[in-house]
């Protein structure tokens, strides 16, 4: 039995992801699902970087949290709207 105080990876609490033996292409899927999250990571941030632009800049920084907020409560409650019984 594997010491608790091993890593996880060590002691295969990741059911083996981390084994090398398990797959001879796990890198290509690492590398992959990297790939697609650093993709997804910079689009979005250019994504901010052009609708920030669009801010008036009278518009104090108030406001920004108040979108912030928004862009949070909204699909939060969308899913809620799909729970709750009618």
């Amino acid at each position: 039995m594997k010491s608790p105080l091993a890593p996880l990876w060590q002691r295969g609490g990741w059911g083996d992801a981390a084994s090398p033996s398990r797959s001879p292409f796990l890198q290509w899927y690492f590398l992959g699902a990297g790939l697609a999250q650093w993709s997804a990571w910079q689009a979005s941030t250019a994504v901010g970087i052009a609708l920030g632009t669009q801010i008036p800049p009278g518009w104090a920084l108030d406001f920004t949290v108040a979108l912030t907020f928004i862009a949070l409560v909204v699909p939060a409650l969308w899913i809620l709207q799909a729970v709750l019984p009618r």
